[in-house]
């Protein structure tokens, strides 16, 4: 049986991943040029 709630936990959880992927990468530099500042 399909189950369509943990399909769309997993769907959910890709989008924001994907969404957050460059925000945090950018966060992150930011972060390494404050440091070394």
């Amino acid at each position: 049986m399909f189950d369509i709630k943990s399909f769309a936990l997993g769907f959910i959880t890709m989008m924001i991943l994907t969404w957050l992927d460059k925000p945090i990468i950018y966060f992150l530099d930011k972060c390494k040029k404050i440091s070394k500042k």
